[in-house]
């Protein structure tokens, strides 16, 4: 399977990264589907959505993790990307994401800094079951 990339050129660009979007499913109707700047620029993006007998069954079990990174030193890092109804974008997370990676089907993130800071947060399925979990 080909591999797709993004780095902080598109990731670290809210405009740019928002309008690039994931989607991974379990083949029996659940996903999760996001952006790969981190934010949810649709009502139905989520991390976990499982089907019911019928497609207006589905529900949504987890919208998004909202990582928090504390440092050696105390100081928290905000890993998440929000955007306001006053247009307003806080937490910045984006601007920390060096690589969003699509490998195998399966999408996962890096971020970093000049700390040094190091995660990847990657929803994984199961096909053929509602279940999902995310690696961090």
């Amino acid at each position: 399977m080909i591999g797709i990339g993004f780095g902080p050129q598109v990731c670290g660009d809210l405009a740019t990264g928002a309008t690039r979007e994931w989607l991974l499913t379990d083949g029996v109707g659940g996903y999760a589907m996001g952006t790969v700047a981190g934010l949810r620029t649709r009502r139905y993006h989520a991390l976990l959505a499982v089907s019911g007998d019928t497609p207006a069954s589905r529900h949504v079990g987890l919208v998004s993790l909202d990582p928090v990174v504390t440092l050696p030193s105390g100081a928290q890092v905000r890993l998440a990307t929000h955007e306001w109804a006053s247009g307003a974008v806080e937490p910045k997370g984006h601007h920390l994401i060096e690589r969003f990676d699509l490998a195998d089907g399966l999408p996962a993130g890096g971020t970093g800094s000049a700390t040094s800071l190091s995660s990847g947060r990657s929803p994984w399925s199961t096909a053929g079951r509602r279940s999902r979990w995310c690696t961090g």
